[in-house]
This record gives C-alpha cells, sequence and structure tokens, in this order.
C-alpha cells in the first residue's frame, strides 16, 4: 500500500555550539577550514581606505566622506575596498616572530543590495561593479542583513542603514528608531525600522531619537549583555558624528545621548512611540529570572527522496567569541520554500517551526497540495518532530554533564527535559517571535492558517502530543467524514484507518474484496462514501 511505502528517519542535530566553518573575514583573522587554522594565525588583514558608489539604473554617484556609511534598504551600492595581508612567520619555539611581510595593495569589490531594491538596480549594481573594477579584483554580493565581517569592519561600528530610499523626500516624522546590530565593537551597525515598542527586545539595545530635539535615546533592554551594551554605546556615539543632511537633524542642533534602562525609562522615552501605553507593546524579560549568556540556534529540517537532513540557519557575523542573542531573521524561516519545517532552540524553550500551504488561487504562489505532496510533507513532519524530542534529551544530558563538571564533588546532576512546542506560521507567540530581532505579522499566512481550520492564533502545541496524532492508525468513519481531516492522515487512502466493521459498512465489502477491484472502481467507492 502506498501509505506503508514511505519512510522518512529523523536525523541527529548537534548541541555543540562550535562553528566548524565560515567563508567570509573577520578583521585580521579568517575563518579556514581546521587544516588552514595554523596559517589563519599568520595573516592580518587591514584596511587603507575604502570608497562608495550609489548607484542605480539612471548612472552612479561617488559618495563623500560624511555621506559612505549612509545606506538605504531601497538602493544599491558598490564599494571599493583597498586592503593589504601582513605576513608573519613563527620562531623556533613556535611563537609569532616580529618579522613581517607585507604584501602589496590589494582591491575587492562588494556589491550591496538593500532588502527593498529593485530587481534592475541589484542587476545595475553586479553590472556596474564589473565596470568599476580596473583592477580585476575579487567581487562578492552582499545581501542586507548579511553582511559579512570583513564588509561591516570597513566602517568601524558606524554603518547605518536607513528606511526608504536615498533620492527620496525626507519625510516629516521626527522620531526615528534603529536596531543596533553586531556582536563586536567594530561590527555594530543599525538598522532603521518603523518607531514601534514591538521592535523592543530584552536582550538588545536599540536607538531611539529625535531630530528636532537632538536627543539619542540609547535603550538597553534587561537581559542586553555586557558586549551588547558597548557595541550600542559605539553606535549611538556614531550618530551623533552624523551629518544634519544625513539623519535630517534640525541644523545646528546640539546632539546629546540620554541612555535608557528597560523598566527606567523615562517619560520623552515613550513619547517617541506614542505615550505610556506603547509600554505594553512589546514582550518583557525584566521579570524573567534565567540566564541569557547563550546564542539561540535554529536549523532547517529539510527531506529530499532519499534522506532527512538538519541544515543550521548561521548569521553571517556570527561571533564565536561572545553569546549572540538574535542571530537568526523572520526571513530566514519565511523566504524558503514552503510548506518548511525549523527546529528554533530558544535556550529555556525549543520550538518547531512549521510553514502553510501557500494558496494555489492566489498568483505567484507555488502551492503543490496533491494527496501524495500531503503524505511526504506528514512523513517529513513526524521526522522532524522525533528529531527535536532526541535533541531535547541530548541536550538535558549535555547540560548536566557540564554542570556536574563544575561541581567540587562528584554527583550526578539532573537537568530537566525541555518539552518542545509546536507553533505555526502567521499564529506565532510573542515569545517565539522575540527570539528575532524583528518580526512583520504576516496576515496572508495567518488567513491560510484560519482558512485550514486546524489551528488557534498564538496556540502551542505540545511536539508529543503532535507526533501520536501523526503516528495513530485508526480513526473512525465520522473523524474521516469531518473536515479538516485529522491531522496527518493519508488524503488518498482514508479507508486504511477504519475499523473493520466500519470499512464494511462504508464500502459495502471487506478489505480484500475492495483492494482486488481496479483502481478506478475504487475511488467510486470512495467518493461515494466521502472518502476521497
Amino acid at each position: 500500500m502506498p501509505f506503508n511505502n514511505m519512510t522518512i528517519c529523523p536525523c541527529k542535530l548537534n548541541t555543540d555550539g562550535d562553528i566548524r566553518s565560515c567563508v567570509y573575514h573577520r578583521g585580521n583573522q579568517s575563518r579556514y577550514s581546521p587544516m588552514q587554522l595554523q596559517e589563519r594565525r599568520l595573516l592580518n588583514i587591514s584596511t587603507n581606505d575604502y570608497k562608495i558608489w550609489h548607484v542605480s539604473e539612471y548612472g552612479k554617484v561617488l559618495m563623500d566622506e560624511k555621506a559612505r556609511n549612509h545606506l538605504h534598504e531601497g538602493d544599491t551600492y558598490v564599494v571599493r575596498w583597498y586592503y593589504l595581508i601582513t605576513a608573519t612567520g613563527r620562531t623556533l619555539k613556535g611563537e609569532p616572530s616580529k618579522h613581517n611581510v607585507t604584501g602589496r595593495s590589494r582591491v575587492a569589490y562588494f556589491f550591496w543590495q538593500g532588502k527593498d531594491s529593485s530587481v534592475s538596480d541589484k542587476g545595475v549594481s553586479a553590472l556596474m561593479t564589473v565596470e568599476l573594477d580596473e583592477e580585476r579584483g575579487p567581487h562578492v554580493r552582499v545581501s542586507m542583513n548579511s553582511e559579512p565581517p570583513a564588509f561591516l569592519n570597513l566602517f568601524q561600528g558606524g554603518l547605518m542603514i536607513h528606511r526608504g530610499r536615498r533620492d527620496e523626500e525626507q519625510n516629516n516624522q521626527n522620531w526615528k528608531l534603529f536596531m543596533v546590530r553586531g556582536e563586536l565593537e567594530n561590527e555594530g551597525h543599525l538598522v532603521e525600522v518603523e518607531v514601534n515598542s514591538s521592535f523592543l527586545r530584552s536582550r538588545g539595545c536599540v536607538v531611539l531619537l529625535n531630530t528636532k530635539t537632538g536627543i539619542i535615546h540609547l535603550w538597553h533592554g534587561a537581559k542586553a549583555l555586557r558586549h551588547t551594551r558597548k557595541v550600542g554605546n559605539i553606535t549611538a556615539q556614531k550618530v551623533i558624528e552624523t551629518s544634519d543632511s544625513e539623519m535630517g537633524w534640525t541644523p545646528g542642533i546640539t546632539k546629546k545621548i540620554k541612555e535608557q534602562f528597560e523598566g527606567a525609562e523615562s517619560r520623552d522615552f515613550w513619547e517617541g512611540f506614542g505615550g505610556s501605553s506603547a509600554k505594553n507593546k512589546h514582550f518583557s524579560l525584566l521579570e524573567d529570572e534565567h540566564s541569557y549568556d547563550w546564542t539561540p540556534r535554529v536549523w532547517h529540517m529539510v527531506a529530499t527522496h532519499d534522506s532527512f537532513q538538519a541544515n543550521e540557519v548561521i548569521c553571517s557575523y556570527r561571533a564565536t567569541s561572545v553569546p549572540n542573542p538574535l542571530p537568526v531573521l523572520q526571513s530566514d524561516l519565511y523566504s524558503v520554500a514552503q510548506p518548511a519545517l525549523f527546529v528554533v532552540d530558544g535556550g529555556h524553550r525549543v520550538w518547531v517551526w512549521q510553514g502553510w500551504w501557500p494558496d494555489e488561487s492566489v498568483e505567484g504562489q507555488d502551492s503543490n497540495t496533491t494527496g501524495s505532496a500531503v503524505l511526504r510533507f506528514n512523513f517529513a513532519r513526524r521526522a522532524a518532530l522525533e528529531t527535536t524530542l532526541n535533541y531535547c534529551k541530548l541536550k538535558a544530558k549535555a547540560q548536566a554533564k557540564a554542570l556536574a563538571a563544575k561541581s567540587y564533588k562528584k554527583i550526578e546532576v539532573e537537568v530537566d527535559v525541555v518539552e518542545p512546542q509546536l507553533v505555526v506560521a502567521g499564529m506565532e507567540p510573542l515569545e517565539f517571535t522575540n527570539i528575532f530581532p524583528t518580526w512583520t505579522p504576516r496576515p496572508d499566512v495567518t488567513a491560510i492558517q484560519e482558512k485550514e481550520g486546524r489551528w488557534n492564533d498564538g496556540g502551542l502545541h505540545s511536539v508529543s502530543d503532535i507526533l501520536a496524532q501523526l503516528s495513530r492508525t485508526n480513526y473512525s468513519l465520522a473523524e474521516l467524514t469531518t473536515k479538516p481531516l485529522p491531522d496527518g492522515a493519508d488524503p488518498l487512502h482514508l479507508e486504511v484507518y477504519l475499523s473493520n466493521e466500519e470499512f464494511a459498512e462504508a464500502l459495502g465489502m471487506s478489505r480484500d474484496e475492495f483492494y482486488s477491484l481496479q483502481s478506478w472502481k475504487q475511488t467510486e467507492l470512495k467518493k461515494k462514501a466521502n472518502l476521497f
């Protein structure tokens, strides 16, 4: 029977947080494979200078030094990076030599593409890079929010990414809100978002400024770690140095930083969000007693015809020396082919995020909701749920082992196993969405889930319970003829779930008699019984 022909086995998630590989340079270090680690320590990369052109279908404009730290999410830019590589040897004792060998000046090109830039401008940025490249240096495409460390290092904490386009007229809005991003001081940068208190994150920092008064509110979340606060201070200081034209300051205004701490904000801070009622719009960890010195981890669970894999989602500028509180983006979940499955380890909570079936009635949405596709996805779901349960057990064992190693007494330490929860796209609870630096509701996806009628907005569903549901092999005739179908039921072979008595009652014959019929006849009988 087709119902039993498919097997997708769960895979193993690595509880070790070490990152094995990364292709981009970070300052004076580079991440290589383990075979190249020895060589890595002998290379120093330093920036001589950089130039930035704002490019569009109308041409290119070289930006001056006051403007070149300011990019816009609706635009594209070409960056020419001049750098040096200095090589050092080792002494006979294996220590770094004091004698350095400086190589010639080198050039590389980045073409940065804002998340809202047009397809034509993206194409122009690539072509313009070729046109500007007189040195035949390497070309690197950089997508907004996925900037490599080498790119961020150019700005030394001064990069600011604004909403809209550079050539748009400045609106009259006095308040601007920026998320502080980056884990290391020289990689810190600001990303402008809508002025809405729902973007406040207890593990992060934001800069809220008033272009009319010159006040720069630097807000620290209750669980923001020391290195996060330090990056916030550096980026806020860079805001003071911005020109009036780039930020829209009132000409000649005196700028001043005013630090704010979650739970003790001043009244004028909340005025930026429209008043004190904005306090209730963000998910606060102020009263939470848990430790937050860890990095959330996310895996994309991918099922193919012969394997099931977990691919970890890695932030392009993830730092291994410090915890990364908000490393993964909403787009990492929503931009892949749907329906998708992700495992999200939020430290004290573990979730399985389940995507949605695109609406085939909407133009531009690829959808494959055939019975066989649904069946394959349900097998993938089962494997993902089993993988997550196994991961939670392994994680508890690893935590217990780590605690025991810290104890002076040789005692066994027990750590409770986290019960993972399932969340569905478009109906995620606030606790889940606040693992991400920003989150924009998707009413179109919510509408699809509501139409299916299986899930509740903001609801949490036990992974163990869902797995038990998917593993059921028997349903009553009433359950199989009611919409929506039981979760996990094979829509092409609903009759297999019936007891022998209800099978004969619904189809008028025994199983052996039914399966001896030709396929078209079986289908006709199932349609009459409302089992197809």
